[in-house]
């Protein structure tokens, strides 16, 4: 390689005296072949690939793990502008495991028994294509001891379902009714905070608690809600007790009117500060090839200049 270099672009080839010359100054010439020795070297290093690893320390959000108690009595069918309580609240969960991707949900469905249908999954699109086709008839309320809102079981059930792992914790029940069946949820929810979970809790109020709840079935015919006696229901009219359970279950208490109140308290939910980021250590490869590029063509300049320097005439030929 280097035999070429010292060829004129007519083909010149240079005489022995060129030789003798080397010879003459061996000093010199140590430091010429140094400087072709880091040429090679820093091709080699090319070829090679190398590459430097940078590491970075970033904020990443918290792991956390959500299980979202969903209350899917019939009561839920109440209409609020045409939209059905149930519809709505699926609507807004949605788009919460949506904006959570990172995060870890599951699902407790009740009315007077609970059940887990999502287990501690981060499968973002599957759990949203699964709340889409829950309904009131996902439970059979029609069925001994299946109707009515269970709430403390309910809760119990999704405390069970987290696992072991440190993260943050946290349950959101969203219900429209007062408990009754089951024991005192807010005693259960005081035994739930004691294992390090959070429960906030969401109360479907309804926008005008003077009017019963109805809802318009599928050939246009408006029914009322009646419970167990036959009575027409109105909602839930003092939620004193949704706000104690959050109270007991160092959470936070939410009412919602309509789908933009939802829609403001999940966003808040998101936010919640209760979860702290943390510092998530990244590492970076970064190719050093464009690096021992400029250093290549830096050395091969100065062996080029150093070489004219020290032959100047042999050196061209002369």
């Amino acid at each position: 390689m280097w035999y070429i270099f010292f060829r004129e672009k007519n083909g010149f080839t240079p005489p022995n005296p060129l030789l003798k010359k080397y010879l003459k100054t061996p000093k010199s010439l140590y430091f010429l072949w140094f400087l072709r020795g880091v040429s090679l070297v820093i091709l080699f290093a090319m070829g090679a690939g190398i590459s430097a690893s940078v590491v970075r320390f970033v904020p990443s959000p918290p792991e956390s793990e959500n299980i979202i108690v969903l209350d899917i009595s019939r009561s839920m069918l109440a209409e609020e502008k045409s939209t059905s309580r149930l519809d709505e609240a699926k609507k807004v969960i949605k788009d919460f495991v949506q904006n959570q991707k990172s995060q870890t949900f599951g699902l407790v469905i009740f009315a007077g028994k609970p059940f887990l249908v999502i287990s501690k999954s981060q499968d973002s699109e599957g759990i949203q294509k699964y709340i889409s086709q829950i309904s009131v008839d996902s439970i059979r309320q029609n069925l001994p001891g299946l109707s009515g809102t269970n709430i403390a079981d309910a809760l119990l059930l999704a405390s069970d379902s987290f696992s072991e792992k440190p993260f943050h914790k946290q349950i959101i029940l969203i219900t429209d009714g007062d408990k009754n069946l089951g024991s005192d949820p807010a005693q259960i929810a005081t035994q739930i905070t004691n294992k390090g979970i959070q429960i906030h809790t969401i109360a479907l109020v309804p926008s005008d608690p003077s009017k019963p709840l109805s809802y318009t079935d599928s050939d246009g015919i408006v029914h009322f809600l009646q419970d167990e006696k036959g009575q027409k229901v109105y909602g839930i009219q003092n939620p004193s007790l949704l706000q104690k359970i959050a109270t007991n279950g160092n959470g936070q208490f939410f009412e919602s009117k309509k789908h933009a109140d939802l829609e403001k308290i999940f966003q808040t939910l998101s936010k919640s500060k209760n979860a702290k980021n943390r510092i998530k250590k990244k590492m970076t490869h970064i190719g050093l090839g464009p690096v021992f590029l400029i250093l290549f063509l830096l050395v091969f300049g100065v062996e080029r200049s150093y070489t004219k320097y020290l032959f100047g005439k042999v050196f061209r030929g002369k």
